[in-house]
């Protein structure tokens, strides 16, 4: 008589039970609004202005106001959530990517309590604001460095409700992180919390092609890429400066990182307003650990002092600290054929200085220059040597006042 084992019979469904453990809420829900113009339908409790036109989600509020809400709930405690714009012909224009933007809010009601993410166009930036009683009271802001928000742009925002942190990417990209470090005193109750689409009325072209919100199981990777410490600048040309530094790993110094974020400015960076920097855009997709990494920053002033940062991410979105902080001098521009520069010394010191080479008869005294010999010769002169570069940038002044 054969024994059966019952485990090898209820393997399957064991095996199918962790499939699923470890994906419900993985993949995102998601709303196209490809169907009928009309209300947006049972998957969500939003205001009754905010309907289905042509494909998109449409504001159709006559207000000067940003009241207008959907929540969606197709997923409870969601982590991410993507909205991408309509297009420039679709129903979005450059202002209207500015008028709607990512909720998370505390129940499924469009008068909801929660936080609100949207780009600020006038101003070139993320801003996050905390909604209460349908108010919005401005928390925190974000320079876009770069990654400003577009018709048919996708805007995703990752929410962490430990640390009440807002990762913003936009089509992919890393923005940077705002974060309401005042969360415990704003006295919104957190259980279970939603996303949705808080729209600005009145007509304005701001429609949404498509919105998802998902759980994101997180990693178990925490270990970022370690920190690059060798980045050098040197300036090439009048509008160029090359960095170059050798590649991180993954984890610490082992493997591939995922992807470079590197910041300049006219002013130091340091860690808390690396994201305030602006971003270099196009950077390549990182080497190898321990190769060469070079690029070169375009479109600089010249004559112009910048400093340089970077970090690195993993495929997990750990970020290694920012680097050193190198800085460089871009070159003079070039004076054209024909044309001078003007340079001008207002005397406003006591002494010429190294910017003059003058004999010494000839001194300031009360915001002017001087001949103070008592003689009736020519030998006393001041030629003004500062920034030399042709002739046209010289400035001679020969004075003999005699008796």
């Amino acid at each position: 008589m054969m024994i059966r084992n019952p485990f090898i019979k209820l393997f399957p469904l064991i095996l199918i039970s962790i499939m699923i453990l470890f994906t419900v809420g993985v993949q995102a829900a998601t709303d196209t609004f490809e169907r009928a113009d009309g209300a947006l339908g049972s998957s969500w409790q939003a205001s009754p202005e905010l309907v289905v036109q042509s494909g998109n989600f449409h504001n159709s509020g006559p207000d000067n106001s940003w009241k207008y809400t959907a929540v969606y709930n197709q997923e409870s405690d969601p982590n991410r959530v993507e909205m991408q714009l309509a297009g420039s012909t679709d129903g979005c224009d450059t202002n209207g990517a500015g008028l709607v933007g990512i909720a998370y809010l505390n129940a499924l009601s469009a008068t909801a309590d929660g936080y609100f993410i949207h780009y600020r166009v006038v101003a070139n930036e993320y801003r996050l604001y905390v909604r209460k009683d349908q108010a919005l009271a401005l928390v925190n802001t974000l320079a876009s460095s770069g990654t400003a928000l577009t018709p048919g742009s996708t805007l995703r925002v990752d929410f962490d409700k430990n640390n009440f942190t807002f990762d913003v990417y936009v089509d992919g990209t890393s923005v940077g992180t705002l974060q309401d470090a005042a969360h415990s005193g704003r006295g919104i109750t957190w259980s279970t919390h939603y996303a949705g689409i808080i729209s600005f009325g009145n007509g304005q072209l701001n429609d949404v092609e498509s919105f998802s919100a998902s759980y994101v199981i997180p990693s178990t990777d925490v270990t970022p890429p370690a920190t690059i410490s060798d980045l050098s600048a040197t300036a090439m040309s009048s509008s160029i400066v090359k960095l170059a530094w050798t590649a991180t790993g993954d984890d610490g110094t082992g493997g591939t990182a995922s992807e470079y974020d590197i910041r300049y400015s006219t002013s130091t960076i340091t860690s808390s307003n690396f994201n305030a920097a602006t971003k270099v855009t196009s950077v390549t997709a990182p080497k190898i650990s321990g190769l060469d990494e070079a690029i070169n920053v375009s479109g600089l002033a010249a004559s112009t002092l910048y400093y340089f940062a970077i970090k690195a991410r993993d495929e997990a979105y750990n970020w290694s600290n920012i680097s050193n902080v190198p800085s460089a001098t871009t070159a003079e521009g070039t004076t054209p054929t024909g044309s001078y520069k003007s340079i001008t010394d207002d005397f406003e010191r006591t002494d010429l200085g190294p910017d003059w080479n003058a004999t010494s008869a000839m001194l300031i005294d009360n915001g002017k220059l001087y001949h103070t010999k008592d003689n009736s010769t020519w030998n006393n002169y001041a030629v003004y040597t500062a920034k030399k570069q042709s002739k046209s940038d010289r400035l001679s002044l020969c004075s003999d006042f005699g008796n």
